[in-house]
């Protein structure tokens, strides 16, 4: 069995977090991948965009754990072109996963009552050019997010519940059903890694102070609430035409 996270902050705390053993079975692999990856594989467990969900409904779900904001933390942001006030075209940039992909759609839709089109830009250079969502690290690397909304804020405001990003989703119930107990308690070990010190976050001072200063708002241990955020980001995309059908999501 093997384990695939994206390659975040927020996944490699997780990853510090697991045993040696458990480590070594990680693969670090983009979003946008991880969820076909898992159809080559009968029993490997992955940390896949929550939109994924909705074109893989055979995965099996973990209720317990993933990767869920609920403020102002977030692994995306959005920024606003000075100039451009036109909103009818908005850019992703970063580590791109369905999820952006789709609600930025059904936020400007949403919010602003406009069908956006949506552009991928592989420069950062385009921030504060363009309307542009940025996905992953890039947006603390230099300290960028300061100068952005957080994109899962924005997409909280509107549904009134927590943005779960990432789930761990797999083929094999019994697979997952391993990993959950293997992680409980996890969110209390990464909250206390961080208010040790012992988990040293790479990017600059303000970064670094922003993230631990609203780390409580990161959630890796999910409750109800965390559970229809899930439901919730699945069935959107149908009320606003953009999928097909509501699936049934098989919760482990």
């Amino acid at each position: 069995m093997n384990l695939l996270l994206p390659d975040n902050i927020f996944s490699r705390l997780i990853y510090n977090q697991l045993g040696d053993e458990l480590k070594n079975k990680v693969q670090f692999h983009p979003s946008s991948v991880i969820a076909s990856k898992l159809k080559e594989t009968v029993d490997d467990i992955g940390l896949i965009s929550t939109a994924d969900i909705i074109q893989h409904k055979d995965l099996f779900i973990s209720s317990k754990h993933g990767i869920s904001f609920e403020g102002e933390v977030s692994n995306s942001f959005l920024y606003f072109a000075k100039e451009d006030k036109e909103l009818n075209e908005i850019y992703l940039n970063g580590d791109i996963s369905s999820l952006e992909v789709i609600f930025s759609k059904i936020y400007f839709k949403e919010v602003h009552d406009i069908d956006v089109q949506i552009h991928l830009a592989s420069d950062i250079s385009l921030v504060h050019k363009k309307n542009i969502i940025v996905v992953g690290d890039k947006n603390y690397e230099q300290g960028l997010f300061s100068n952005g909304l957080s994109f899962s804020g924005e997409i909280i405001d509107m549904i009134a519940l927590p943005y779960v990003n990432f789930v761990f989703a797999s083929n094999s119930q019994d697979s997952l059903e391993d990993l959950n107990k293997v992680l409980e308690g996890l969110e209390e070990k990464i909250y206390n890694s961080i208010e040790n010190n012992e988990y040293k976050i790479k990017f600059s001072g303000e970064s670094n102070n922003f993230i631990k200063d609203n780390f409580q708002s990161v959630i890796f241990d999910f409750n109800e609430q965390d559970v229809e955020g899930i439901n919730q980001l699945t069935r959107l995309p149908y009320y606003y035409g953009i999928t097909p059908d509501i699936i049934d999501i098989k919760f482990v």
